[in-house]
C-alpha cells in the first residue's frame, strides 16, 4: 500500500457524507456502516440464471493479487450458504480471473464479452478502489472501497444500478488500539480478514438483513 493509496482512501471516506447527500443510491452504504435496523436488499438475484462474480483491481490497490480470488470466493460462499442460490448457477470467480489476468490497459475486455466467454448470463462486478489497514495513526482500522455493478451479459444491458455508473461499497472494520503488526503472518491474517469482509459485504447487498447481526430477514 503506497501513501497515495492510503491518502486517497482516507479522502474518499471523509467525503462519503457529501456523496450521500447528493445521491440517493449511496444511502444504504452509510447505513450499513453506522446504523442499526433492517437494511433492504439492493437487488434481487435471479437464481434461475447463471452468475459470475468478477473482482477487478486494475489500479493495483490490493497488496496481493490473490486477494481478488479471496474476495470473490467469500461472496460466492455466502450466496451458496444462504440456500437461495444453487452452486451450479455460480461460475467460479477464479475462472473470470484467469480471463482478465491477460488484460492490458489497451485491451480490456467488456463485461458482456467476459460473461459470454464464461457462459454466464449475469456478471456481478466489483472494482476495488481503495484499501488500507489503518485509516489514521490512531490504531488498526482496516477499510476498503469498491464500485459494484451488475451486467446482463446475455442481453448486453446494465441491471444495477440503473441511475448511476456504479454502486459505492465501503467497508470499515472495527478499530483496535495499537500498531499495525510487524510480523508478516499477523499482517497477512489482517489483510485476509479485510478481503473476506469485502466479499461478505458484497454478497449482503443482495439480502435483506439486520445491521450488526448475522440475521437475514426471511431466513
Amino acid at each position: 500500500m503506497t501513501p497515495a493509496h492510503r491518502i486517497s482512501l482516507t479522502i474518499a471516506l471523509a467525503l462519503l457524507p457529501l456523496a450521500l447527500a447528493a445521491c440517493n443510491v449511496a444511502t444504504p452504504v452509510a447505513y450499513i456502516l453506522t446504523g442499526r435496523g433492517n437494511v433492504q436488499s439492493l437487488y434481487q438475484l435471479d437464481a434461475e440464471r447463471t452468475h459470475v462474480i468478477v473482482v477487478d483491481d486494475f489500479r493495483s490497490v490490493l497488496p496481493k493479487r490473490s486477494y481478488r480470488r479471496l474476495i470473490g470466493e467469500s461472496a460466492e460462499n455466502f450466496l451458496i450458504s444462504r440456500g437461495k442460490f444453487p452452486d451450479d448457477k455460480l461460475i467460479p470467480t477464479n475462472a473470470a480471473l484467469r480471463v482478465i489476468s491477460a488484460e492490458t490497459w489497451e485491451s480490456r475486455i467488456s463485461l458482456t464479452e467476459l460473461g459470454r466467454q464464461l457462459g454466464a448470463d449475469v456478471v456481478i462486478y466489483l472494482d476495488i478502489a481503495g484499501w488500507t489497514l489503518s485509516r489514521d495513526a490512531g490504531g488498526v482500522s482496516p477499510a476498503a472501497q469498491g464500485n459494484v455493478k451488475i451486467i446482463d451479459a446475455e442481453n448486453d444491458k446494465r441491471l444495477f444500478p440503473l441511475d448511476a455508473k456504479a454502486y459505492p461499497l465501503v467497508i470499515q472494520l472495527p478499530r483496535k488500539p495499537g500498531q499495525l503488526p510487524a510480523d508478516a503472518t499477523a499482517r497477512r491474517a489482517l489483510e485476509e480478514s479485510l478481503a473476506n469482509n469485502i466479499g461478505l459485504h458484497l454478497a449482503k447487498l443482495f439480502y435483506k438483513h439486520e445491521v450488526g447481526t448475522n440475521r437475514y430477514i426471511g431466513d
